[in-house]
């Protein structure tokens, strides 16, 4: 009796173990690695398993009913370059005598990582693999890229009346930027974010010679419209002198016989036919 109640406790006691064995998910982690399982009874699992943390799941005693998916979120580096001109910056330096450039220049270094909390989603939702966490940072880092060329006009207001050793102010804007990243993809953490090349142009002359560039449109503008106006109206009456002197031709041209009752004007001073109105003459 008593040696049949021991096997039964052993048997229990292996069976237990066995079960706790297999339930077991921690003993699977390598380090610094996390894990999000599927379950053949319950999809995608909603929470991510941790290496170093306990972790026991029934679902895993199930012969092939998990999978686990893991992941080593390592820190990674990325340089962000960025270089423009101001709206017309080449004709307000034209219009200066090219003593200014208005052109910026920006280079970021940012190092940062998935957010581990946030892989469940990528991986249920984004299709995040193992094998395409590559192809995953790339199309991340292009979008920050282009998030970041957005950004561009607050890092330019912020720093264009600092100098190199205005500390405070570049610390201020890599704050900004970073949290402007950090709600762009929330699924990531920004360990770090340093600007480590900044070249912005002098906003104040640039939007003065962009005022004085447009005052002097307009006056160019102006002065051309007159100009024309005064040409028009030339024409139009040279226009008419031409229309009135051929119509006396062709008045004399039938009656020849005028030209003698004409030379009387000569003779007399008289103007018979108010030749002296188709002296045309323009105010400028």
């Amino acid at each position: 009796m008593k040696v049949r109640t021991t096997i039964t406790i052993l048997l229990l006691l292996s069976l237990t173990g066995t079960v706790f064995y297999f339930g077991w998910v921690q003993i699977l982690l390598p380090e610094d690695s996390y894990a999000v399982a599927f379950t053949k009874t319950a999809g995608w699992d909603e929470e991510v398993m941790e290496a170093g943390k306990f972790t026991w799941r029934w679902e895993r005693v199930i012969p092939t009913n998990m999978k686990l998916h893991i992941f080593h979120l390592q820190p990674r580096s990325a340089v962000v370059t960025h270089s423009a001109d101001l709206p017309s910056a080449k004709i307000y330096s034209e219009f200066l005598n090219n003593e200014a450039e208005f052109r910026y220049e920006l280079e970021l270094r940012i190092q940062y990582t998935i957010d581990p909390m946030d892989l469940p989603r990528l991986v249920s939702e984004g299709g995040l693999r193992h094998d395409s966490v590559d192809d995953f940072y790339q199309t991340l880092e292009s979008g920050l890229h282009e998030h970041i060329v957005e950004l561009t006009p607050i890092i330019v207001n912020n720093t264009t009346h600092s100098t190199d050793s205005d500390r405070s102010v570049l610390a201020a804007t890599q704050n900004q930027l970073r949290h402007e990243l950090e709600q762009f993809r929330p699924d990531i953490r920004i360990l770090s974010l340093d600007i480590t090349k900044l070249s912005v142009p002098d906003l104040d002359l640039y939007h003065d010679a962009r005022k004085n560039f447009a005052a002097v449109q307009s006056f160019v503008t102006q002065a051309r419209g007159e100009a024309q106006a005064v040409a028009i109206r030339r024409e139009i009456l040279e226009r008419s002198r031409l229309d009135i002197l051929e119509q006396y031709g062709r008045v004399l041209a039938d009656y020849p016989e005028l030209l003698d009752y004409f030379r009387l004007q000569g003779d007399s001073g008289v103007d018979l036919l108010n030749l002296g109105s188709l002296q045309v003459t323009v105010d400028d």
